[in-house]
C-alpha cells in the first residue's frame, strides 16, 4: 500500500488493473498515438498534403509493441492506411534491411520507436537509401537523446517527435527549471527532466495539502486531485486530475520539430509557441545543403 507516480511509463495497463495505489501524470501509449495521428491529421487539413497511409518501425519490446498497438488504432480511427508494421532487436546493429522492408511499402508517414543508436542506424539509412515521406515521426527516447543531434548532423532535421516537455519554455515553470538546471547541473532541462521534476512538484504539493506522510491519506489526496496552476504545468497538457484508472485527464502531449540541430515545439498550432511546423518534409538533397 505505497502510492507510486509514474511520470512516463506508457503501457495503457499500467492503470487498467485496479491497481488502487498507482497514479499516471503523463498521457498513456493510446492517447500518445491518438495526439501523434491528430497532428498529421491536422497537417493535412492545413497544407492539404494529407496521409493516406503509414508505417510503424520499432523495437520488438514491450515499449515498442505498445505504441505500435496504440497507433493502429488511431490509424483506424483517421481512416489511415497501415501498410507496414516492422519491428527489430533493441540491440541491433544495422537496420538497413528493416528500412528497405518498409520502404517498399511507401508509406506517407514513418513512426518510429527507438532507442539512441537504433534512431541513429534508422536515420543513417533513411539518408543513405533516400527514403522520402511526409513526415518521420518519433515516439522521444532516442531521438531526443542530447547525444543524438551530434552523431547525425543535419539528418535528422525536420524530424517530428512527441514530447510531454515544451522546448521553447513558453511558461515561466518551464523557465525557472531550466534556469535551476543549468544552474545546479550546466546542462538545459528536457523532455525526461520535466517530466521528473513536475511530478516531484505535485507530490510537494499533495504532501503539503495533506500535511502528512501517511499513505491512505496521500493516495486519497491524489485521487482528489484537481491541479491546474503552479510547478505541475512544468508537465505538458493544462494541469493534474485523475480519472478512475487514475490517468491524468489534463495531461496532453506537444509535438516538436528538429531544425538547426535543436528541437522546436510546433504543435498544437492554438499554443503559445515560436515555431510552425514545416510540412511535407523537405527532401534529402534539401537536407543535405544545410
Amino acid at each position: 500500500k505505497v502510492p507510486w507516480i509514474t511520470e512516463m511509463a506508457a503501457q495503457d495497463e499500467i492503470t487498467r488493473r485496479g491497481f488502487r495505489y498507482t497514479f499516471r501524470v503523463s498521457p498513456e501509449a493510446s492517447r500518445q498515438a491518438s495526439d501523434m495521428v491528430d497532428f498529421v491529421a491536422d497537417m493535412g487539413k492545413r497544407t492539404g498534403k494529407v496521409a493516406r497511409t503509414a508505417g510503424v518501425l520499432g523495437t520488438d519490446d514491450a515499449w515498442g509493441k505498445t505504441i505500435s498497438k496504440g497507433l493502429h488504432a488511431a490509424f483506424k480511427q483517421a481512416n489511415i492506411e497501415s501498410v507496414a508494421d516492422v519491428y527489430y532487436p533493441v540491440k541491433a546493429v544495422d537496420l538497413t534491411v528493416e528500412v528497405a522492408s518498409m520502404a517498399a511499402k511507401k508509406p506517407d508517414v514513418w513512426f518510429l520507436t527507438s532507442q539512441l543508436n537504433d534512431a541513429v542506424l534508422i536515420t543513417r539509412a533513411l539518408h543513405q537509401q533516400k527514403v522520402q515521406a511526409l513526415a518521420f515521426i518519433t515516439s522521444a527516447s532516442g531521438y531526443m537523446d542530447p547525444k543524438y543531434t551530434s552523431l547525425v548532423g543535419n539528418l535528422g532535421s525536420y524530424f517530428l517527435t512527441f514530447s510531454f516537455y515544451d522546448f521553447d519554455l513558453n511558461n515561466e515553470w518551464e523557465q525557472n527549471l531550466d534556469k535551476a538546471i543549468r544552474a545546479r547541473y550546466n546542462v538545459p532541462s528536457n523532455h525526461f527532466s520535466s517530466a521528473l521534476y513536475g511530478t516531484a512538484y505535485l507530490l510537494r504539493d499533495i504532501l503539503e495539502k495533506t500535511g502528512s506522510t501517511d499513505r491512505e491519506k496521500i493516495r486519497n489526496a491524489l485521487e482528489a486531485a484537481d491541479i491546474r496552476s503552479g510547478p505541475v504545468l512544468i508537465l505538458s497538457g493544462s494541469g493534474v486530475k485523475f480519472d478512475k484508472n487514475h490517468d491524468n485527464i489534463y495531461a496532453k502531449i506537444v509535438m516538436a520539430q528538429l531544425v538547426g540541430g535543436n528541437w522546436h515545439t510546433v504543435w498544437p498550432i492554438e499554443r503559445k509557441r515560436k515555431f510552425d511546423p514545416v510540412w511535407p518534409r523537405p527532401s534529402w538533397a534539401e537536407i543535405e545543403k544545410l
